[in-house]
């Protein structure tokens, strides 16, 4: 964590030593995977859950350096355990299932260019998710022969803070390519995400001539 922060935090502070004129405000989206689970930056054991979604941003550019974004996630791919025990007396099987219904989040950013085709930034903000969850109990008494099915489900809501940290590639002025690393930070658990997603800009932009440009002819 101690980490995440210290990173976040000099990517934020660190702009107005880069600052520069900037084009008129751009508009920015993007769609693509992301995974996500409690640790999972951490080398999450087996018994942490782990979802699979599809997101995006939308974002708008105030400059170079600063944006806002909005991200929206939908899980499309759960997690389901199973576990078997048995001894002499019993057998006892266990099946359960989580699903991220989606994940939805407002975020300052901040962009710090280190190569021509090539930015670090970081990124904080507030964030809202909610999950299902289902364990179904099947417990047989091998003596008696009986058994017992048991089934549990609910469903958790919750608002959080989180703070990332993303490498986007630019291929062109318009299209470019985000890996995102995120840790999000909720009252009941803790998660991480990472998610890879190609985007395009688009809106209005200021040109400027190159010293070769202006002696072309018209």
């Amino acid at each position: 964590r101690i980490l995440y922060l210290a990173l976040g935090a000099s990517l934020l502070v660190g702009q107005g030593a880069h600052a520069q004129d900037d084009p008129q405000g751009k508009f920015y989206a993007d769609i693509g995977y992301s995974r996500l689970g409690p640790n999972l930056l951490e080398f999450a054991k087996d018994t942490d859950p782990e979802f699979g979604g599809i997101g995006g941003h939308i974002g708008y550019r105030f400059s170079e350096q600063w944006s806002i974004e909005g991200e929206a996630t939908v899980g499309v791919e759960n997690d389901k355990r199973y576990s078997t025990e048995s001894s002499e007396l019993f057998v006892r099987n266990v099946r359960t299932t989580a699903d991220l219904n989606g994940l939805i989040g407002v975020y300052a950013k901040g962009d710090l260019p280190v190569a021509k085709k090539l930015n670090i930034f970081g990124r904080l903000g507030a964030v809202y998710a909610d999950f299902d969850s289902e364990a179904q109990l099947m417990f047989t008494d091998l003596q008696t022969e009986a058994t017992l099915n048991l089934t549990l489900d609910g469903t958790n809501s919750e608002f959080g803070a989180a703070i990332g940290v993303g490498l986007p590639y630019d291929p062109s002025d318009k299209l470019y390519l985000r890996r995102d690393i995120q840790r999000i930070y909720m009252e009941d658990v803790d998660m991480d995400s990472v998610s890879l997603s190609p985007g395009v800009r688009f809106g209005e932009q200021t040109a400027t001539a190159t010293p070769r440009e202006a002696h072309l002819p018209s």
